[in-house]
């Protein structure tokens, strides 16, 4: 059973961000980004079930941050938003992979409230099959040193 989902969500323009953080409000565990740098710095710090992006970012595209995300986050689901169809379709298929769905505006809030929730369930399922095999995709270490030290890291007087 989901009992609460964590998002993400990062968008550039601040009025898009309040209006879309509005619809989402009471519904998920929130934190909201205005950049990708922004984004990337709670990604370091947090984790997070699902990362929903506009794809058209400053500096740094949706699809950019989902690859970075994944890095932190292996089983992190990600939405992304996109204006209009030809700026995807511009992108190369290799550069989709690992997006969950994409929802194109004007959305509706149903419509973006059951994608995040789809998109949980995901994630549930992924976390789910990674406790049942061994060497599954478990959250990763999220800096260097915080990972466990390796024997061949010890030091011997």
């Amino acid at each position: 059973m989901i009992k609460e989902c964590n998002v993400l969500l990062v968008d550039s323009e601040d009025s898009e961000l309040g209006a879309t953080g509005a619809m989402l409000s009471g519904q998920f565990q929130l934190r909201l980004a205005n950049s990708g740098e922004a984004a990337l710095g709670l990604l370091e710090k947090q984790s997070f079930d699902v990362l929903c992006t506009n794809l058209k970012l400053p500096r740094r595209n949706g699809l950019q941050l989902l690859r970075l995300a994944a890095g932190f986050h292996p089983q992190i689901a990600c939405v992304l938003i996109a204006d209009n169809h030809e700026y995807w379709e511009c992108c190369a298929p290799q550069e989709r992979q690992g997006t969950f769905s994409l929802l194109f505006k004007p959305f509706t809030a149903d419509e973006l409230i059951s994608t995040l929730w789809r998109a949980m369930a995901m994630v549930n399922l992924k976390r789910a099959l990674a406790n049942t095999q061994p060497g599954g995709l478990r959250e990763k270490p999220r800096r260097p040193e915080l990972a466990p030290a390796m024997p061949s890291d010890l030091v011997t007087p």
